[in-house]
């Protein structure tokens, strides 16, 4: 919030099952081998975008919906 009470922006953070059905199946279509792990939905500015990890056991990828589009943003090897 700023100093005089207006929202900023709003973080919420959650599971697969916290993730609306539209931008599940978004996600699933697109990484049909991969787990979700954890969802973070950002409200800010009339935007909502979602952050959601996905997990192999070999690979971490990190992807961004906003307006139904995907975005990958990071794509990593896990070490053993």
């Amino acid at each position: 919030f700023t100093k005089k009470g207006y929202l900023i922006y709003h973080i919420t953070y959650g599971k697969e099952k916290d993730l609306p059905d539209d931008i599940r199946r978004i996600v699933k279509t697109s990484y049909l081998d991969y787990n979700i792990t954890s969802a973070i939905n950002v409200k800010e500015a009339g935007r909502d975008i979602w952050v959601v990890n996905l997990e192999t056991d070999k690979k971490l990828i990190l992807a961004r919906v906003e307006d139904g589009e995907l975005e990958e943003v990071g794509n990593y090897n896990k070490t053993m």
